[in-house]
């Protein structure tokens, strides 16, 4: 239902769309929120995501600007054949496999070199091709807002997924570096597709 009501939402609000940009948090990672009144000490996990205002609005990493985004494209049917036996006779049996695509693609060109350094720990020393460190998969949530060219929020989406750098990451310039992030979308009770302020539904 995520994947449905985000590309419903995007085939919406497409026209109005001008820019995007990307934010990410991985599971573990501690941060400050205020309940009650009282400052406390939360961890980032799948039943506990950040919220976009201070003090929890620090846990979350800026990727940047979204250069292109592939969408998850649907259902995927196959229809193999497996071997049984029966009554001593080896047979093929029919199985229907539908699989669910939950696959997000996003280019980023913008991304903070420290931000590469410190959240997918590549080392980057100057202009370059360089490699995220081997173990180079992580979970947490996304957070993607898509704004007019007023730059009000038109569209948002936290998600809670596992990411993958699938190719290596390009330093081109100073300042920032190229990342291409997958994004397997995880089934979870606070993902969100939002219109408006990054905390409504």
């Amino acid at each position: 239902m995520t994947r449905d009501a985000m590309i419903a939402r995007i085939r919406k609000y497409q026209h109005l769309i001008a820019g995007s940009e990307c934010f990410i948090t991985f599971d573990g990672t501690e941060y400050s929120a205020v309940e009650n009144g009282l400052t406390v000490t939360k961890m980032v996990s799948e039943d506990n995501k950040p919220g976009a205002v201070p003090p929890e609005v620090s846990a979350w990493n800026n990727l940047g600007t979204v250069d292109s985004v592939n969408l998850p494209n649907g259902e995927k049917t196959t229809l193999p054949y497996k071997k049984c036996t029966v009554g001593g006779q080896v047979k093929l049996k029919f199985e229907l496999v539908v699989e669910e695509t939950n696959n997000i693609t996003i280019r980023l060109l913008s991304v903070p070199k420290e931000i590469c350094s410190i959240v997918f720990g590549v080392p980057i020393n100057g202009i370059g091709t360089y490699k995220p460190f081997q173990n180079s998969t992580w979970t947490g949530w996304l957070k993607t807002q898509l704004v007019d060219e007023s730059k009000t929020l038109r569209f948002g989406m936290d998600l809670y997924c596992n990411f993958t750098i699938t190719d290596n990451v390009e330093v081109k310039g100073n300042d920032f570096a190229s990342v291409t992030l997958q994004c397997r979308i995880n089934d979870a009770d606070l993902n969100a597709i939002y219109n408006g302020t990054p905390n409504a539904e």
